[in-house]
Formats: C-alpha cells, structure tokens, sequence
C-alpha cells in the first residue's frame, strides 16, 4: 500500500505473494516412492534399514478418494548379515483390509459447503493493519497513525492445523498389521488394532477470521490400543495363536489445567518513537494499549489418565484348544494412577494376585521419608509388592528409598511358613489383612523380609556405594565434572576403606569441579597404589565435558584413549606400547 521508505514490506507496492500451495491436488499429494532414512550398523558387520513412505489418508469430502498427509510412517525394516544378505524382515501395512489409509484429526477443504458462504472452508484472505505512534514537535503522541496492511491466506475451519508431525502425527491408523518375513519366508503376522469408538465424536476446530486462534480439545484418551492379535503361517495361511483384548477406563482427576491464548482484535507494532519514558511509565503504557487491542479464549483441560481394566488372553494350541487368561486391574490405591491389585485368573481356574502398595497407602502423620516422599509428589515409586496364590504368599519385595525417591535398599521376603494368614502388609495393624479398605497404618514391614541390597548416594543423586549380600565387599564410585561422570569405580571396597584414603573434603571438591585438576589425578593414581585398598579392583576415567571420555584405565593399569576431531566426534581409539602409539579402531 501507497510506497516510500516506510513502506516496511520487502514487496513493491499493491503485490500479492503467493506463499504455498493453491492447487489442492498439490497440497494433498501422495508420493509412493520408498525413502530410507536410518540405516543402523553394529559391529558384527551385520545392519537394520528402515524403509518409509508417506502418511495416507481416506478424505471425508467428495468421492473419498485417498490424499496424501505430511509426514512419513514405517514402511518395513530389513535386517542383513555382515554379507548384505537379507536375514529377516518385517513389513508393515496400514488401515482396516490394509488399504493404507488412516484417520485424519482435521482435514481442510476448498470447495464450498452445503452451509453456504459463511460456513464454508475455502481459502480466504485476512487482513491486517500495521500502526505506530507519532511524536509531533510539541511533545505530543499522534495516536495509532496507520501505516500498512498485509493479508494472508487462511481456512476457515482448522486454520492453525496442518498435516504434519507439529503435534504428533496428524493421521491414526485403525489397524496396523506387521509381517515377519525369515530369510524370504513368510512365519507369521502381528495385528494391532485400535478403538476408534470416541474419535467421530470430536467436533472440527473452527477458526474464522475474526477468531483465528482455537484452542485443541483435549484428545489424550482418544484411540487406545483395543487387541493385538498374532498368526503363524502354515501350509499356505495364516492361522492366529493368541488373541489379547483390552478394557479401558477413562479416569478423571479433579485438577483441570487451564490455558488462555490471547490474539489481537488488530496487530499493532511499534515500528519507531521517539517518546522517552520511565520504564515503569513504559510499561503502563504497553499494558493499557495491549487490554485495549486483545482478545482472548481460555478452557480447562483435565488430568487423568486411561486406565487399563481388564486385559485377555486367549492362546490356541496345534489341535485347535484354546485357553483363556483374564486380568484384573484394580486402581484402588489413594495413586489413581498406578494399579495396586493385578488379579490374574488362569486357564485351570487359579488366581495369582499381586499386591503393590505406594507411598499415598500408609499413615503419614508421624512424618518420616514417605511423608516427604508424598510432599515431593513422588507417589509412584512402590514400596512393597507381594504376590498371592492359593493361600500363601509365593513373593514379596521391600523397597526402600532417601526423600529424593532414589532407592537405597531392597529386601526379599523368606520365612517358612507364607501363609496368608501369618504375613502382615507393611501398612497394616494385623496380620492376614489385604482389602484397602482395612485401614493405613505406618510403615512396619513383615519380619520375614532380609536386605538382599543397599546403595547410598551423594548429593547429587549419584551412586557412591552399592552393597549386596551376595557379593563379599561392596562397589564404589568417585564422581566429578559436577557431579556428571564417574572418575573411578573400585570393586570390593568399602565407603569407609575409601574415605579413609581419600579425605570427604577431597571428594566433595572434586565432585563439584568442573575438570580433573592434575592435583585430582594424582589422587586418583594413589588409590592403586594404597595398602588400604590392595585386594579392591579400581578402575578411573577421564572426559571432556560435553564430548566424551578421554581416558579409561582397568584394574591391570592398562590405559585405552579416545580422540575426537573439533566437532566432538570420536575419531580414533588407541593405546600405547611405551612411547608408541597403537590405533585400535580409527573412524
């Protein structure tokens, strides 16, 4: 619009750019050409390449012909031998009858509805105007002198949506089939299927002009995995050999998250002033023009979860009996989100149960590391779990944990006589109670349970002593580079026997420093060559922060260095036969 020097668009005056696709043939697109993007080699020589091709889709306008989406989906994976030969393959195949195509979230279009011009979905254009604020001689402000307009091209509906992976995969796939192919022979098949029973039910995103931002309806719970079914070829077919369906239940926590987006009823910018201010008198200022010029649309999105209820398995034998498998899942722990009971009811009519148990399941009033644990949320870290069959407990694990939520200890139930009746809940009064609703009472565990291992750590989370009861000594570790990397690992070694050769002070300043001072790797020389630690196995470690390892050196004193060239990658893996160096691997 109209030219000079303030005239902020690069574009000559009164042009239009065209940015995009106009031709709808264009914009949904389909290349079934293959791509390969990945392609993994290991060190037997052998590789796995991934084959892509791109997302398909099934429009819901017009003779619903098949449209192209952005974005690619697996196509097959190929493993090959260190001779290229092609070993196995699996091969995947997309939509119901495996026509390829999937579900779209929301799906543009170019022709006008049956609604009408004002409900219609084609391209329009959007205009914008560009204001600033003049000084005039006299010291006064010229209010919001316009400057500029630009426009833009925009849909009508779903105007912020496009077909790509912004936010995931735009387009979902009610069943996806994977066939197994070994050495060019077919063995069998995987189909996953989806519930898609909620999706239809999610109302289109509308976008008009005047209200060009939406906020996305909560989707979360949306097309959860609902059976998974296996085959094997033979004499010619596939036959399946398990069936696994599975029930959901769509739970709700009270909190709601809200979220507001803001937009402008017009787009002001500042493009020059030259009013001096206070910045506190600045701020007022922007405010004041911003509550003038804003609109704006907030909802509430819920917590919760989708909650696995009941999982089962039907397996068919070679004569054709099949047998079936049910799975329970009860959320009845204060953790809605974790399961406390699985049930699991097998084909000759026995019920294994296994009981887990969270910090939210006990009395905390008198305070102690699960209390912190629950002030911290950490509440789904399990504390005990048990196992149940015909009246005895068959297992039980106790696991025990700093108010960080590391672990530090873990024990192992062993007792005589497991009997139901005789085992007490490290969250119960009595012995012989399992129902949740028998009460919470502190933590006091079975007398049956023995440590089998503990760990202790530093500050920073890092392990400085695991002990088993197994091994005869326990395993320790220096740390440093901020805590970041272990510097040294001594294998049958106490804490004690450490810090009795290298001092706490020591050790703590070395943790925190950002690099091994030549001061550091002499004590890390010293500990090989300390009396106190003659039967431990020590291994230390150098690196260079934000590449990688530089050094390692065994227990035999042997060194192995690493080299990497000035774009942190590793170039060269070599060692040294008194002054010459000998290259084992160079890259």
């Amino acid at each position: 619009r109209g030219g000079g020097s303030d005239n902020a668009p690069s574009a000559p005056p009164d042009t239009a750019i065209t940015i995009g696709h106009i031709d709808p043939s264009e914009v949904f697109a389909y290349d079934g050409t293959p791509v390969t993007f990945l392609k993994i080699g290991y060190p037997t020589g052998g590789s796995a390449e991934f084959q892509m091709g791109q997302h398909r889709y099934r429009s819901k306008y017009g003779n619903k012909e098949p449209k192209g989406a952005g974005g690619y989906r697996i196509e097959r994976i190929r493993y090959r031998d260190s001779d290229s030969k092609l070993l196995r393959e699996k091969i995947y195949r997309y939509g119901p009858d495996e026509d390829g195509c999937g579900h779209v979230k929301y799906e543009p279009y170019f022709d006008e509805d049956y609604w009408g011009e004002t409900r219609r979905s084609a391209v329009t254009e959007q205009q914008v105007n560009y204001y600033y604020e003049q000084v005039l001689p006299d010291g006064s402000i010229e209010p919001e002198t316009f400057l500029y307009s630009v426009r833009k091209r925009t849909y009508l509906m779903g105007s912020n949506q496009s077909l790509s992976f912004e936010s995931g995969s735009t387009v979902l796939y009610g069943e996806v089939a994977e066939y197994e192919m070994v050495t060019g022979r077919q063995s069998g098949k995987t189909v996953y299927k989806y519930d898609f029973s909620l999706f239809n039910t999610v109302f289109p995103i509308k976008s008009p002009p005047n209200e060009p931002y939406p906020l996305e309806p909560e989707q979360w719970y949306l097309t959860p995995l609902d059976s998974v079914i296996r085959y094997e070829y033979r004499e010619g077919g596939y036959e399946w050999v398990q069936r696994e369906k599975y029930v959901y239940n769509k739970f709700f926590d009270s909190t709601l998250i809200y979220r507001c987006r803001l937009f402008p009823r017009r787009v002001p910018v500042w493009l020059y002033t030259n009013v001096i201010r206070s910045p506190d008198a600045e701020e007022l200022w922007r405010y004041r023009k911003a509550a003038g010029d804003l609109l704006y649309r907030y909802s509430g999105l819920h917590t919760g979860c989708l909650q696995l209820v009941t999982k089962e398995v039907q397996t068919r034998d070679a004569q054709g009996r099949v047998s079936t498998d049910r799975t329970h899942y009860r959320y009845d722990s204060p953790n809605r989100y974790a399961v406390g009971r699985v049930e699991r009811t097998m084909s000759d009519g026995t019920t294994l149960v296994e009981q887990t148990l969270y910090p939210e399941d006990y009395d905390l009033s008198g305070g102690g590391t699960l209390a912190e644990l629950v002030e911290r949320n950490i509440v789904s870290v399990p504390v005990e779990r048990i196992r149940r069959r015909d009246g005895l407990v068959v297992s039980g694990e106790l696991f025990g944990y700093d108010e960080c939520g590391n672990p530090t200890s873990q024990s192992r139930l062993e007792k005589d006589d497991l009997s139901e009746s005789l085992f007490r809940l490290s969250n119960k009064s009595s012995a012989g109670a399992f129902a949740p609703e028998a009460g919470r009472a502190a933590f006091s565990p079975d007398a049956g349970y023995a440590e089998i291992l503990s760990t202790r750590f530093d500050d920073y989370g890092n392990p400085i002593e695991i002990t088993g009861r197994t091994a005869p000594r326990s395993v320790c570790y220096l740390w440093g580079y901020n805590g970041l990397h272990p510097v040294a690992e001594l294998v049958g070694c106490s804490y004690g026997e450490l810090t009795s050769v290298v001092s706490l002070p020591t050790i703590h300043t070395m943790t925190v420093s950002d690099t091994l001072s030549s001061g550091f790797l002499n004590v890390l020389a010293s500990l090989c060559k300390s009396p106190y630690l003659s039967s431990a196995h020590i291994s230390t470690y150098t690196y260079r922060p934000l590449v990688g390892m530089l050094s390692a050196t065994d227990p035999r004193g042997f060194t192995t260095y690493y080299e990497y060239d000035p774009f942190g990658r590793l170039r060269s893996i070599h060692y040294y036969e008194g002054t010459q160096k000998k290259n084992v691997e160079i890259l």
